[in-house]
């Protein structure tokens, strides 16, 4: 059973109240009816909404791990960074790639 946006019949009624023949208004109001039906989401279109989110959801907890494993491995670089610096003197990087 489709659902509807509107009550066919009482708009049918209403054409008719307000001077439409009765054949006229009925078909008007189903013709209506159909044209707003054919244009809600199915459960399919919501079934496939809820797949694309899971597989954006997915995407986000991987690109978080990355992020993450990226921090931790500035966070080692910035420790080994300071250590040089503590230790002595840290060659300018021009010496280091001789220019």
């Amino acid at each position: 059973m489709s659902q509807t946006l509107i009550n066919t019949l009482r708009f049918a009624d209403r054409l008719k109240e307000s001077g439409f023949a009765g054949a006229q208004a009925e078909a008007l109001a189903r013709v209506l009816g159909d044209e707003l039906t054919e244009q809600l989401p199915s459960k399919a279109d919501f079934q496939t909404l809820q797949a694309d989110f899971k597989t954006l959801e997915a995407k986000f907890d991987a690109l978080e791990a990355t992020v993450e494993s990226l921090r931790s491995t500035l966070n080692i670089v910035l420790v080994l960074v300071g250590l040089l610096v503590a230790l002595g003197p840290v060659e300018p990087v021009s010496k280091l790639f001789g220019s």
